[in-house]
């Protein structure tokens, strides 16, 4: 059996002694992959618990300086959230690169990139059948240029223009597309997006 694996890796590789050590270190880091990846569980508050105790299941693996995190719903396992972190060490964690938030029933909620555990750029928010709730945009984890919310069906309820956080302009329209004054949401829009990072249920539309 010895005999004909080592043939079977000199057909392969050839007979020099640098592609068995070439042969040899793949198969050293392949298991250092492997070895590299935890199990974690958490119980409903985030807290780490026993798999019997368990709400939620996390998968880790170090990939050079990021640290590639699947959450999962358990027992399910279905996907909670996917993303990379550049640390994580007891309670802090430092998010950086691109997430998705999903619900028990497997349908996204949120996406968006984290740099060093500030949102940047594009973030979107979801409703229950797959439409877009908000398209807001964020520069060092604060609300910054043009920022949108719609109706489920597709016309824009709601834009709004913000400079670090301030809101220096909205336009509101009714579900025909026909502009109209603006009124408070049952979320402001502020609000809404700061709860749906916190991974809160997806807002229900305003009526």
């Amino acid at each position: 059996m010895k005999i004909q694996l080592l043939q079977s890796f000199s057909f392969v590789f050839g007979s020099s002694r640098n592609n068995y050590l070439v042969f040899l270190i793949m198969i050293f880091c392949s298991a250092n992959l492997v070895l590299a990846q935890d199990t974690l569980y958490y119980n409903n508050a985030w807290k780490p618990c026993k798999k019997k105790e368990a709400t939620f299941m996390r998968t880790t693996q170090k990939d050079l300086e990021q640290i590639n995190v699947i959450d999962f719903y358990y027992p399910s396992k279905k996907v909670q959230m996917t993303g990379s972190y550049s640390k994580i060490e007891g309670s802090l964690e430092i998010e950086n690169g691109f997430f998705q938030y999903f619900t028990k029933g497997g349908i996204k909620t949120s996406s968006g990139v984290f740099i060093q555990g500030k949102k940047e750029g594009n973030w979107k928010y979801f409703y229950p059948n797959g439409s877009v709730f908000q398209s807001w945009n964020f520069k060092d984890n604060k609300s910054n240029g043009n920022c949108f919310t719609y109706y489920e069906n597709g016309r824009v309820m709601r834009k709004e223009a913000y400079r670090m956080n301030e809101l220096i302009q909205q336009n509101c329209y009714d579900e025909t597309g026909i502009e109209t004054s603006c009124t408070e949401l049952q979320n402001d829009s502020l609000n809404n997006h700061q709860n749906q990072i916190n991974q809160s249920p997806i807002p229900q539309q305003t009526k």
